[in-house]
């Protein structure tokens, strides 16, 4: 009875008491700042401070401050933001506070919080690590000299790399590499070698770029971009744990045949629509001789101009005869290679190219001799003639023909020369390092 009318006299001093009533009740309770025992952010990019205040009040009897420290000095970035996030509408529930803040670079910081309602505050302080961003610089070196010395076509491409900070979330990375404009994204800083990248023949260049997700926003940063690489053609393999000598003939005339010499061909890598194929690459006509028991057979075939840059063992021109069909603008040219397959099928035969610097090359492998010298306690000799070479499969046949000088017809000593190798890639001309061994073969010799 009585209040209705004083309200209708003094309506405004009644709100007034009203409000009153409220912030007393407010002011009863000690503000209170809930945050973990530490801060953790990321130099150099956006990062977030989470922490929550009691009791949740309205913006006109309550304050939030916050402040970054190192070494006394304040270095609060100028765009820090704090943002307000509500968790309910009761007004004596704890409210979130949400921090958005970057450009701290690495190190041991401070943060102070003040949360003040009315005339009551309370302060917080609380230790915020800045760790630094990315991979070490150890991973960055191994990165860039694995690409740099082990980017082979035809060769898988993995590695791992290391966090420059343990607390970087592992899972927040992303690898990847480009080879030409193909692009492989792996999870991690790992490239498992089961799932790696395999540089097709027609590839020249690789590169691995690192991105971070910053959990912030979910951006992704880019930590490290290695140099880009160009790709390389693995050499064949020479291997002589094979090698047989023979010396045969008279004292006119003597032959020695070097054999077992075996060159693993290389990895060329697989073209885009998957076929594998391999040529001879040397300039100009390639020229093919057939050969089989070791002798010429002129009067048989003389020259069977293919007018193509293949050059194969006969023995293995059936199995290339799709790919190569594939891969011949003209028919012509593989009826001409099936003609000299059929002719000598089942034949011990031998395809031989060579072109004008005078090497044999097979399968797009240049196989050369070198450096022949002689090392004779005993008679001399000379060399009369252009080393033949004959290829059986992966094997090579050295034939040096030899004229004994003078009337001392015994000869003791050896022969040394140099076998080199190297692999051109027919996709897109790289060449491979030139690889050699050198050959010591015995020359012993008496009418």
């Amino acid at each position: 009875m009585f209040v209705a009318p004083f309200f209708k006299a003094y309506p405004i001093l009644v709100l007034l008491l009203i409000l009153s009533s409220c912030n007393s009740g407010f002011q009863s309770v000690n503000p209170v700042i809930f945050t973990s025992n530490e801060f953790k952010g990321y130099e150099n990019v956006d990062n977030l401070l989470e922490f929550s205040a009691y009791p949740h009040t309205n913006d006109r009897i309550s304050s939030i401050d916050v402040k970054i420290f190192k070494n006394g000095k304040d270095e609060t970035p100028a765009g820090l933001k704090i943002e307000k996030k509500l968790k309910s509408t009761d007004q004596l529930s704890k409210i979130k506070f949400v921090v958005k803040y970057q450009g701290l670079p690495a190190g041991d910081y401070l943060v102070r919080i003040n949360y003040q309602i009315s005339d009551k505050m309370v302060n917080e302080k609380v230790p915020l690590l800045i760790s630094k961003l990315g991979i070490a610089h150890e991973s960055e070196v191994a990165i860039n000299n694995f690409l740099e010395e082990n980017s082979f076509i035809g060769s898988k491409i993995f590695f791992s790399a290391t966090a420059e900070n343990p607390v970087n979330d592992f899972n927040n990375y992303t690898t990847i590499i480009n080879i030409d404009t193909a692009q492989y994204e792996f999870s991690g800083l790992i490239i498992p070698e089961n799932s790696a990248p395999v540089p097709a023949a027609d590839a020249k260049t690789v590169r691995c770029t690192i991105l971070w997700q910053n959990p912030a926003d979910n951006s992704p940063v880019e930590v490290f971009r290695s140099s880009e690489f160009p790709l390389k053609q693995q050499p064949p393999d020479i291997n002589l744990s094979n090698k047989l000598y023979e010396l045969h003939g008279s004292g006119k005339k003597l032959s020695l045949i070097v054999s077992g010499i075996k060159i693993n061909n290389p990895d060329f890598g697989i073209l885009p629509a998957g076929d594998k194929f391999v040529n001879s690459n040397c300039p100009g006509i390639i020229t093919c001789k057939a050969e089989f028991g070791g002798d010429l057979q002129e009067n048989i075939i003389t020259t069977i101009n293919c007018g193509v840059k293949f050059g194969f063992s006969f023995n293995k021109i059936k199995d290339y005869l799709t790919e190569i069909s594939d891969i011949l603008p003209s028919k012509s040219k593989l009826e001409c290679w099936k003609k000299v397959y059929d002719y000598f099928e089942g034949q011990n035969s031998i395809v031989t190219s060579t072109d004008n610097s005078g090497c044999v090359v097979y399968d797009n492998v240049y196989f050369k001799i070198e450096d022949i010298e002689t090392f004779l306690s005993e008679g001399d000799v000379e060399i009369v003639s252009e080393p033949i070479i004959q290829r059986m499969f992966d094997y090579y046949i050295i034939h040096l023909e030899l004229k004994p000088k003078g009337r001392n017809k015994k000869i003791n000593g050896q022969i040394v020369f140099t076998v080199s190798a190297k692999a051109v890639n027919p996709a897109n001309s790289i060449e491979s390092i030139t690889v050699t061994e050198k050959v010591i073969a015995p020359l012993n010799y008496s009418e």
